[in-house]
């Protein structure tokens, strides 16, 4: 990769040609990929697949990902036909390996995009929301402000101006405001965007490469222009349409008539209604997300260290040659200072890391419409369930005596009881496997508890384990429970290898609470943006509703003169105002929970463990967004409440 290339060989353009050391043997660098590819993910280095190699021959190997550059004039559908027809074919020539067996053509974008594509359109859809908060918002501003400016547009009609002429100047206003708003947002936006690509989930691969460009420049400037001229268009219609007479007359005392007062409450009551949308929506993400932290993974994560490493075929071509690798590690992690277990496993939970393997339970018939049973599959040592602590639930955990001398061993998680031993004594049952392409006899020993291994958000698979001392697979993931810091146990890993092999490397290391929070990085990353943007609508919202309240006590200020004057008290003028401001927010409540119920379907996929309809969630939403009611309507109800009537009565 170019990466590498910069980091490891100072970009020296001289290195293509030559022999470098890669897992003992050496390999020649025949090319640099471009800067930027990224496929897939974190990859350093591209090697070819040896398919004339005895394990990529094996008919029954079907681990290879295979990526198309489908024909312009061919769709989709048509492609999945003919793979069809190709799949068919290879069943009846080779019953044996491939009946049952078909292939799924999926788009490129929608593989890398993956889950998050539903996350997106609903943050898609909420950036729509608060937009049309803040433009309601602007336009309520913009209402009142043409009240008070009616005897400002008398004078000028009387002096000559035209509707056309009065409109435009409004317009324009509105137009200078909203360029305004678009350009400070596209500054808050490129100051933002390294925490945006921050929080993205390593499911966007792309985030990287997300800039602001020309598209979204011309974009975010058109959309300002347009809301500008749609929402301005409201004050400005009602710019020529007062009489001006009687306007002059009134002079600097005309105010606000009663469609422009229906007109600012209703705004208001959008920006309600709106902002119980996304709170609903962003308390039902965040139930989630706490229900998916506190889900039981199934083992314990805490003070364990992981990294992968892969012993080189050159050096380690055998299964007990690598077998006795993995044995003196272990024994050298196990007695060192600090340490509580140590452990390796293929394929690690929730790391993405994905195998499966077919297999038949001994004298049934198989349970599914293929010709085999299908369960996850693991290669584990002896110490893995102890460091990982997954609980042993009946027979024995794996021992030195199950190496490859002994009898073929395999160790089952309930799910996998549940599934394909109903009524059976799981330790006295045997897996017919195909190893080496063979049938071959594996007898179950023990019975573990169950693993969340593809995400937490995703119940658990049946699945079995096999003793690393009878596979012995090249590459394992290194799992260390110890009680000093990461940083210390890891340079222990490093020591512990080194000591026995110095030239073999490892990979990056991790704690496995990070493989736990990359797990839950995509609805932590949703729920975090759909919270934000909530708190801006709440806030949008208390504005709009304060100006409504603010404006209202100030065009009242006779009327509540003449009442404290007749006696009112101060707790009938705050229940005066208070009362006008809650019937806005209670209407837009109203409103924002009937569209949130269409909203909890959208969310649906979005959610763990969580009703769309969940009844905690609506009363967080309202509890907050009364809060906030309550902040904007107490300061012009406390104004209200300080009016003097005299001054007031004089003033008028």
């Amino acid at each position: 990769s170019a990466g590498l290339w910069r980091q490891r060989f100072g970009a020296d353009p001289g290195v293509i040609g030559k022999v470098i050391s890669l897992g003992g043997r050496g390999v020649k660098v025949v090319g640099i990929a471009p800067a930027g590819f990224d496929f897939p993910a974190q990859t350093d280095m591209w090697l070819p697949i040896p398919l004339l190699n005895p394990g990529a021959q094996r008919r029954t190997a079907h681990w290879l990902r295979v990526i198309g550059l489908l024909d312009p004039k061919v769709n989709l559908p048509s492609a999945q036909t003919e793979m069809n027809t190709i799949a068919s074919r290879l069943a009846a020539q080779y019953p044996a390996t491939d009946k049952g067996w078909s292939m799924r053509l999926e788009p490129l974008q929608q593989v890398l995009v993956g889950d998050m594509a539903p996350a997106l359109f609903v943050l898609l859809g909420a950036v729509g929301l608060v937009l049309m908060i803040a433009c309601a918002n602007v336009a309520s501003l913009l209402v009142a402000r043409a009240a008070g400016r009616r005897h400002e547009i008398a004078i000028r009609k009387a002096l000559g101006a035209t509707r056309f002429r009065l409109l435009r100047q409004v317009l324009v206003e509105s137009l200078m405001l909203a360029l305004g708003g678009g350009v400070l947002g596209i500054l808050l936006g490129n100051w933002g965007l390294g925490a945006l690509r921050a929080m993205a989930p390593a499911t966007l691969s792309q985030m990287a490469s997300v800039q602001l460009d020309t598209r979204v420049l011309l974009a975010t400037l058109g959309v300002s222009l347009l809301v500008g001229l749609l929402f301005g268009l409201a004050p400005a219609s009602e710019t020529g349409r007062n009489d001006t007479a009687e306007n002059l007359k009134e002079g600097e005392r005309a105010g606000a008539g009663r469609s422009q007062r229906g007109l600012r409450r209703g705004l208001v009551v959008v920006e309600v209604s709106l902002s119980m949308v996304l709170l609903v929506g962003s308390s039902l993400l965040i139930h989630s997300l706490w229900r998916l932290l506190h889900v039981n993974p199934g083992f314990s994560a805490s003070h364990v260290v992981t990294t992968q490493i892969v012993l080189p075929a050159a050096k380690y071509p055998t299964p007990v040659e690598r077998a006795h690798f993995f044995a003196a590690l272990l024994t050298r992690l196990e007695n060192s200072p600090g340490m509580e277990g140590a452990g390796a496993i293929s394929e690690l939970p929730l790391s993405g890391q994905y195998n499966d393997n077919s297999f038949l339970v001994k004298g049934q018939s198989p349970i599914d419409t293929a010709d085999e049973n299908d369960a996850n599959f693991r290669v584990v040592t002896q110490g893995y369930f102890a460091t990982m602590r997954i609980p042993l639930l009946g027979g024995r955990s794996f021992s030195e005596q199950d190496d490859s001398r002994g009898p073929l061993a395999a160790v089952v998680n309930r799910h996998f009881v549940e599934r394909y031993f109903q009524g059976l004594d799981p330790l006295r049952q045997f897996l017919v496997l195909r190893l080496d392409g063979r049938p071959t006899d594996v007898r179950v020993v023990g019975i573990v508890g169950d693993v969340r291994d593809a995400a937490l958000s995703f119940a658990p698979a049946p699945e079995y384990y096999m003793p690393y001392a009878q596979l012995g697979p090249a590459q394992m993931n290194l799992v260390v429970r110890g009680t000093a810091a990461p940083g210390a146990i890891a340079s222990a890993l490093r020591s512990a290898v080194s000591a026995i092999d110095p030239e073999e490397a490892l990979s990056e290391f991790q704690t496995m609470p990070q493989v736990l929070a990359s797990s839950a990085a995509q609805p932590r990353f949703t729920t975090v943006l759909l919270s934000l943007f909530a708190g801006i609508a709440i806030l949008l919202a208390a504005v709009g509703l304060y100006g409504v309240l603010a404006y209202s006590v100030a065009g009242r200020v006779r009327e509540i003169g003449i009442r404290v004057a007749l006696g009112a008290q101060s707790k009938q003028i705050l229940r005066l105002v208070m009362g006008e401001g809650a019937a806005l927010v209670g209407i837009g409540v109203a409103i924002g929970a009937a569209a949130s119920l269409a909203l909890g379907r959208l969310l649906s996929s979005l959610l763990f463990e969580v009703s769309p309809f969940d009844l905690l969630s609506f009363v967080v939403a309202v509890a907050v967004l009364a809060l906030a009611a309550l902040g904007a309507c107490w300061l012009p109800a406390r104004r209200a409440m300080r009016i003097d009537p005299i001054i007031a009565l004089r003033h008028e």
